[in-house]
């Protein structure tokens, strides 16, 4: 009875062995995003700003495509000389300091356009909710509204991978480079910042 054990052990053993490996599972994201607004936000601020970042996580599918949740920061800032700003008794004009952040937490896919080679072009979109406060201070005034709705964000770029394994090439890298532009449209809007977009460099890590 040992020899067929035996036979049927190593048999399975091969099987797995030969057997591709599956790259599902967990993938933790985080990038450094700096922008450049659009639309009516560059009625507030028409600068670039570095101020910008990300945080998600990703569960892979057969390592060509994934779903997760991601946390996106941008923040643009800028200072005039003099301006007029409109308030509800009628506009008030003196040095001013204009700042618009926005916060957005999206569902979102990517799709992964080469999975085995060590650079693979992507896709992704997000959808979900966001936040923006727009503040500008006057002289010795303070003006801000904290509004939310609903965003749209669709991003492309690549996946560099640092540690493909030439043994194992159907096995997913662990660790990649993701670099790529990510485009922002939200209906969250105050006063003349009447709806928030930003087009932003997405430049960070893919950790499993």
């Amino acid at each position: 009875m040992k020899h067929p054990v035996r036979a049927a052990w190593l048999a399975s053993s091969a099987l797995f062995l030969a057997s591709p490996v599956r790259a599902q599972g967990v993938y933790w994201a985080w990038a450094f995003e700096p922008s450049v607004p659009l639309g009516p936000v560059r009625n507030a601020v028409s600068n670039a700003s570095p101020a910008g970042a990300s945080f998600g996580v990703r569960y892979l599918f057969e390592r060509s495509w994934s779903l997760g949740i991601g946390g996106h920061w941008a923040e643009f800032a800028q200072n005039y000389s003099k301006a007029t700003y409109a308030i509800e008794d009628g506009a008030i004009t003196g040095a001013a300091y204009r700042r618009v952040w926005t916060v957005s937490l999206l569902a979102e896919a990517h799709v992964y356009l080469a999975p085995d080679e060590t650079v693979s072009p992507y896709l992704g979109f997000g959808a979900g909710a966001s936040w923006m406060k727009s503040e500008v201070l006057v002289t010795d005034l303070t003006i801000g509204d904290l509004v939310h709705g609903f965003a749209v964000s669709p991003e492309a770029g690549l996946v560099i991978a640092f540690d493909r394994d030439m043994l194992t090439p159907e096995r997913s890298a662990m660790q990649s480079v993701v670099t790529g532009v990510r485009c922002t449209f939200s209906t969250a809007g105050s006063r003349d910042v009447s709806h928030t977009s930003f087009v932003g460099l997405t430049v960070g890590m893919l950790v499993y």
